[in-house]
């Protein structure tokens, strides 16, 4: 219940995530990191509810400090669930025509 109102999960009670970021370093290097079996994930953090018309919900009481940095402990988070794709997306890009 939030401000007298049920909150409904528009985009269902399972959501996904794919994703692929392409780096590219000064020196050169490319590197590519995309969503797979390696990524691990959590329910029990700060956001308890996100969605687009009722905004988030956060409680700073289930914050995990140092969970974006190199050596966090994620023992306790679960294998995510790899999905299968019944299509490749169309490839877009982010670069402007200015």
């Amino acid at each position: 219940m939030f401000w007298g109102k049920t909150l409904n999960a528009i985009y269902g009670k399972d959501p996904s995530l794919l994703a692929q970021l392409d780096v590219e370093y000064e020196d050169g290097r490319k590197e590519t990191v995309v969503t797979d079996a390696s990524w691990r994930g959590t329910t029990d953090g700060p956001v308890r509810f996100a969605g687009i018309y009722e905004g988030e919900i956060y409680d700073a009481r289930r914050e995990m400090p140092g969970w974006d940095a190199p050596g966090f402990d994620d023992a306790t988070w679960r294998p995510t669930v790899v999905r299968v794709q019944k299509e490749k997306p169309e490839k877009r890009s982010s670069k402007r025509d200015d």
